[in-house]
């Protein structure tokens, strides 16, 4: 019961102190003070948020009000899962807390009793949720017909969600999702916005099934491996603003396997003249097989850029020695990082000489909205050292951050 007293937020009718009257805090409006402390939460996982909050409401009324307690809800397993439903479900008090939850972070381990059944509740009595996040340990599969499965009152309770905005799911393994589940979980969410995917990949339980068609969704990000790109681009061609490309390898029963102008990429290139950011960077060096940088559509997706804002790419896949051209123009561009997981600098292709001092100080002074630019680290010994002190004295004098990393 201790870890229950900890997730449940103080009553609001334990007695608080008043803001004092002289207080620059107390003549700010409600709705500005709540706005404050959201913003100061922003870089903290959802547990931290939940502490943070908790606290928060410890310091007045106002401060109670603002905090937003018992809004966010950050569960760290099943079990806690259960007990939390059994508090919301509480006569009298349970229905208003209830109606104030619109996040839930749920972590959903291997072994626990009743895991399915456990969080399958805890959803039910949140159905008005805009953000959640699941994450799993181990392989598992998010569907009733996976061989290892969250199980059928889970699945149920996803697709019961219609306010959701924002869906993460991620496994601390490689995970395959049985495609017709979780898609039809996508169907019930009409106003999604944010979905990542991570260490997940879609797979046909059947040779012969095919993912049915997405309707259009309203989804602005999406943080996925590159083999689901064709898919999940399909329901969002126009209102997509970015892109991100998560680390996880294809295996052959990915749902979307494609070669030549079939390639997932090639969906990307069309919708690339809206994208804000874009991001495809591999993290290790394993990675960079089944990346997209190794695609032969890699170029033309740069050259069809025209928003972009930031932009995170490898060091494979197009003319590096003319990268820095292309991009010199792009009116938006305030960050750029290309960057290589690989150690050694020497006997690489394609050789990181090809990225040279020359291009970077021209890159620096003409690109009109460059704050941020990250290059290879393996620079700092290709690069003479007089080189690199004439590009880090330019970068510094138009303000531009340059780091090697």
């Amino acid at each position: 019961m201790e870890q229950q007293q900890d997730q449940q937020p103080t009553s609001s009718a334990t007695a608080r102190p008043q803001q004092p009257a002289d207080c620059f805090v107390a003549s700010l409006p409600a709705e500005t003070l709540a706005q404050i402390v959201d913003s100061s939460l922003q870089e903290l996982d959802a547990w931290e948020r939940q502490q943070a909050r908790m606290s928060f409401a410890q310091v007045s009324i106002d401060w109670y009000g603002a905090a937003g307690v018992g809004r966010e809800l950050a569960v760290k397993d099943t079990l806690m899962a259960g007990r939390l439903t059994m508090w919301l479900r509480t006569r009298g008090p349970g229905a208003e807390r209830r109606a104030r939850v619109r996040s839930l972070s749920m972590y959903i381990e291997s072994d626990g009793a009743w895991r399915s059944s456990n969080a399958g509740r805890l959803l039910s009595v949140c159905r008005q949720l805009k953000s959640l996040e699941l994450r799993a340990e181990g392989q598992l599969c998010l569907g009733a017909d996976g061989i290892i499965s969250f199980g059928k009152p889970l699945n149920e309770a996803l697709k019961k969600l219609p306010q959701l905005r924002r869906f993460r799911y991620q496994t601390l393994a490689f995970a395959l999702v049985p495609s017709h589940e979780i898609l039809s979980a996508f169907a019930s969410w009409p106003k999604l916005q944010t979905l990542t995917l991570k260490n997940v990949l879609l797979a046909r339980l059947r040779d012969d099934e095919e993912p049915a068609p997405l309707s259009p969704l309203p989804l602005t990000r999406l943080e996925i491996p590159l083999s689901e790109v064709a898919l999940l681009l399909a329901p969002a061609p126009n209102t997509l603003r970015h892109l991100h490309f998560t680390s996880a390898p294809i295996p052959r029963n990915s749902s979307t396997q494609a070669e030549g102008s079939n390639h997932p990429l090639a969906s990307v290139t069309a919708i690339a003249p809206q994208l804000l950011s874009l991001v495809a960077v591999a993290k290790r060096k394993g990675d960079m097989s089944h990346h997209p940088e190794l695609t032969d559509y890699w170029w033309p997706t740069l050259c069809a850029l025209r928003d972009v804002r930031e932009l995170r790419i490898g060091v494979i896949g197009y003319k590096l020695d003319a990268i820095l051209t292309l991009l010199r123009p792009l009116k938006h561009l305030a960050s750029l990082s290309i960057s290589d997981p690989r150690q050694i600098w020497y006997d690489i292709s394609p050789p990181l000489r090809l990225l040279t001092s020359a291009a970077t100080l021209d890159f620096i002074d003409e690109a009109p909205a460059l704050q941020n630019l990250t290059l290879p680290h393996q620079l700092g010994n290709v690069w003479t050292k007089e080189e690199l002190a004439r590009v880090e004295t330019a970068a510094k004098q138009k303000g531009v951050r340059f780091i090697l990393g």
